[in-house]
């Protein structure tokens, strides 16, 4: 980690200095929490969601943002709970799965929330602590889309600096990109985007075992959003960036993969009804053999059919999620995991939804790739010449690509070999930056 320069001081003052004195009731209209109720074990994560698309909204710095907004959270964590309470238990239709229990009011955590943010601004203002962030700059190339479909169910979720926004210390460098594809509706792909991050950081292995955390968080996130909800689901793959280390864990069928010097490396198996004789798809990245998905079904009294596509129950197309919680025998949210020790020879890494997967392998991937910058492309709007191979490719899916750059990248000299790299056997979003924490709130395009 490094100290926030003197420009940054400044700019960080000058912030705090504007803030100040241009606060208005419009904030309070800014800083709002949609949803109608919510646990104390979902505050953190509710919080940090809002106070972040609210201090960019006014126009925060980036990472400042993530320390702003890591103060002012615990804060409202720290206070005065027995204030936020709903008065009354939760009734009628304020929110499936809340019936009779006891939850937080948004509009009390909402004015706690922005008392809390004026209050580490009034006092950084005078002094300002000392400040760290991930060392360098951040490169990424993000787009999303609604495409044909009727609605976006695709959400996404970024976080270039986990420390900063944690307040964790004595922490190798650490980030986190996640695209979470909805189906039935886009409750469970926002809640997800919400609640994942902060369930993996407070898992009891996030320090000494990642991907215990990952598959532990995502769990969790599971866990809590079946009691919301019956109907709604979402698949997920995240990617967590610690030091040279990178972590993927999934469920359902949105992928990730890693390129090198112009090949794509497959980081995900992704989770299809059909998948069989994986028992033997084994390689040194992996970290555990996965398990035959059709036999797993089987085997627990499910059925796969083919219905246009291999569906569970005749139903769903993916195998595993998180939500679909009537079907939760069969549509499991265990996740699968890979771990792959980064050698200096990383170009970027591509998270994206099925959309964009179910079109372009590893191999058209890569050719993508090479003419992309053989033509002078540039890295900012990589994300979105992907999503549109991927359109010219016939997908009409919601489509959602996160790319990170690594700064080991390098422009491909020459088109890919035919053999890839591959260790395993109404609404638009497009967002670029060299520190893109300040547009890097959980999200997706506009439904």
């Amino acid at each position: 980690m490094e100290a926030f320069s003197e420009e940054q001081r400044a700019n960080a003052t000058k912030f705090f200095q504007s803030f100040l004195s241009q606060r208005s009731e419009e904030d309070s209209t800014l800083l709002t929490v949609a949803r109608p109720c919510f646990t104390l074990e979902e505050l953190e994560g509710e919080c940090l969601h809002v106070a972040r698309r609210f201090l960019s909204a006014r126009g925060c710095p980036g990472i400042l943002s993530y320390h702003v907004s890591n103060h002012a959270v615990q804060k409202v964590a720290t206070g005065n709970v027995d204030d936020l309470w709903k008065k009354e238990p939760v009734e009628g239709d304020e929110e499936e799965g809340r019936e009779g229990e006891r939850v937080l009011s948004p509009t009390a955590v909402a004015t706690a929330l922005l008392d809390a943010i004026e209050e580490v601004c009034r006092s950084w203002a005078e002094v300002l602590p000392q400040l760290t962030q991930v060392p360098g700059s951040i490169e990424l190339s993000l787009h999303a889309i609604k495409n044909t479909r009727r609605k976006m169910e695709d959400r996404h979720a970024v976080c270039v600096d986990i420390n900063s926004l944690f307040g964790l210390q004595d922490c190798p460098p650490q980030s986190y990109y996640a695209v979470f594809d909805g189906h039935v509706a886009v409750d469970a792909a926002d809640y997800a985007s919400v609640h994942l991050l902060p369930n993996v950081v407070r898992h009891p292995d996030f320090h000494t075992d990642p991907a215990s955390a990952l598959r532990g968080g995502i769990l969790t996130t599971d866990q809590r959003f079946c009691k919301l909800n019956q109907k709604a689901g979402s698949t997920a793959v995240v990617a967590l960036l610690r030091g040279s280390t990178l972590h993927v864990a999934w469920v359902g069928d949105s992928q990730a993969m890693l390129f090198r010097r112009g090949q794509g490396v497959e980081l995900v198996n992704p989770h299809k009804p059909d998948r069989e004789n994986i028992t033997s798809y084994i390689s040194e990245s992996f970290s555990a053999i996965v398990q035959d998905e059709r036999e797993r079904i089987e085997e627990l009294g499910g059925m796969v059919i083919w219905l246009g596509a291999w569906r569970v129950n005749g139903s769903l197309s993916v195998s595993r999620a998180i939500g679909d919680a009537r079907d939760k025998k069969f549509i499991t949210a265990d996740a699968d995991t890979n771990t792959v020790e980064l050698d200096g020879t990383e170009d970027f890494l591509v998270v994206a939804c099925d959309g964009v997967w179910d079109v372009l392998n590893a191999e058209e991937m890569s050719e993508e790739v090479w003419k992309y910058f053989s033509s002078g492309g540039s890295k900012q709007t990589f994300a979105k010449a992907l999503v549109e191979a991927a359109r010219r490719e016939g997908s009409g899916d919601n489509m959602t690509v996160i790319v990170f750059f690594f700064p080991t990248f390098q422009l491909p000299t020459g088109p890919p070999s035919k053999t890839s790299a591959d260790e395993t056997g109404d609404g638009n979003t497009d967002t670029t930056s060299q520190q893109m924490a300040d547009a890097a709130e959980p999200g997706g395009g506009t439904n």
